[in-house]
C-alpha cells in the first residue's frame, strides 16, 4: 500500500514539476509579449484552449501512464550483491575536486570559442578582414571535437579514481557545454 501511495506521488510530481515550470516560463514570456504589443503574444482564448487541452488531455494521459507503469513493473534485481560494509571513500588530490574539474571543464571550450569569437569581432569592427564566412563552420567541427575530449578526459580521470559521485560533475559540465551553444 505504501508503494501505491509513492507511485501516485511520484506520478503527481512528474506532471506538475514539467508542466509547472513550463506554464510559468510561458506565461512569462507571453506577459512580456504582450506588454510590448507583438504579434506573437497568445490571446486569453488561445490560453484558456491550452489550459483545457492540458487538463482534458495531459492529466488523464499522466494517469493512464502512471498505471501501466504500476501494473507491468517488474521485481528489482541488483546486478551484483551489495557488500555488508561499504568501503571508505577517499579524500582526492587538490586536481580531482568539483571545483578545478569545473574549471578546467569551462575554460577548455570557452578558449576555443573566444579565439573565433576574437577574428569575428575583430572583422565586425574593420580592423581585420576576415575572409571565409565558411571557416566559422569549418572551426565549429574542432571546438565540438574539443569539447568532446575534455568531457572524456574528465570523465575519465574521475573514474580513474574511482569517484563515485562522477556522474554529478558530467551532467554539471554537459549543461554548461549545451549553454555555451544555446541560440
Amino acid at each position: 500500500m505504501i508503494w501505491l501511495q509513492f507511485q501516485e506521488r511520484t506520478v503527481g510530481l512528474a506532471g506538475v514539476l514539467y508542466t509547472g515550470p513550463v506554464f510559468v516560463a510561458a506565461s512569462i514570456i507571453n506577459i512580456v509579449a504582450i506588454s510590448y504589443r507583438a504579434t506573437v503574444g497568445l490571446p486569453f482564448g488561445s490560453i484558456v484552449v491550452i489550459l483545457v487541452l492540458l487538463t482534458f488531455l495531459a492529466v488523464p494521459l499522466l494517469a493512464f501512464g502512471g498505471v501501466i507503469g504500476y501494473r507491468f513493473r517488474s521485481k528489482f534485481q541488483s546486478p551484483s550483491a551489495p557488500k555488508r560494509h561499504p568501503r571508505d571513500i577517499q579524500q582526492h588530490a587538490w586536481y580531482r575536486r568539483t571545483p578545478f574539474l569545473m574549471f578546467v571543464g569551462g575554460l577548455v571550450p570557452f578558449s576555443a570559442i573566444v579565439l573565433q569569437l576574437h577574428q569575428v569581432y575583430a572583422s565586425m569592427w574593420g580592423y581585420k578582414i576576415y575572409t571565409l564566412p565558411s571557416i566559422l563552420f569549418v572551426t565549429f567541427i574542432p571546438v565540438i571535437v574539443i569539447i568532446a575530449l575534455v568531457s572524456i578526459g574528465l570523465t575519465y580521470i574521475q573514474l580513474s579514481v574511482e569517484d563515485h559521485e562522477w556522474w554529478w560533475r558530467y551532467v554539471v559540465l554537459l549543461i554548461s557545454i549545451l549553454e555555451i551553444f544555446d541560440p
